[in-house]
Parts: C-alpha cells; sequence; structure tokens
C-alpha cells in the first residue's frame, strides 16, 4: 500500500469461522482519509489471509454459532471491548 490511511497502534487478531489461516484484525489506530495530515482516532476491523493484510475486502463478521458455541460477532465485539476500555473510548 503506498500511501496507507491506516496506522495501527494495536491489533488483536481473531480466528475466524471462514477458514483456515483467515482472521480477523481488531485494530486501534489512527486513520487518515483524505491524506491530509488529519489522523483520527478509529477502531477498525480487517481481514487477514495467510498473514497478509487485506485492505481490499470488508469483514464479513459472522452471527451463526461455531462447533464451540461461540460467534466470529461475540469475539469480534469482545475485542473492540477490550480496545474501549484500554483506550478509554
Amino acid at each position: 500500500m503506498a500511501n496507507p490511511v491506516y496506522t495501527h497502534a494495536e491489533q488483536i487478531r481473531i480466528a475466524s469461522s471462514h477458514g483456515q489461516d483467515i482472521n480477523y484484525l481488531v485494530c486501534y489506530g489512527y486513520v487518515d482519509w483524505k491524506r491530509d495530515t488529519n489522523m483520527r482516532p478509529a477502531v477498525y476491523v480487517l481481514m487477514e489471509y495467510r498473514g497478509k493484510v487485506s485492505y481490499d475486502t470488508p469483514p464479513h463478521i459472522t452471527t451463526d454459532k461455531n462447533p464451540d458455541g461461540s460467534t466470529d460477532f461475540e469475539k469480534v465485539m469482545t475485542a473492540i471491548n477490550e480496545l474501549k476500555v484500554k483506550y478509554s473510548l
């Protein structure tokens, strides 16, 4: 990515039920949408496929039950709440 919009301060990797080696990255950091140095704090979710972050594929956070009874949605929301507490958001 030549001129990234995102600057990661922290990311929490969560295994996704989408398949092996596919993760959600729940991130806290800064975004500069206009690339004009107006950095704004943000929480955002990205996808990671086989170790590579995808900035083009939006996360589809599934809500159906996993074999262990959890949902990807619950796991992602827990990570968001952890970042919320840690960074006093």
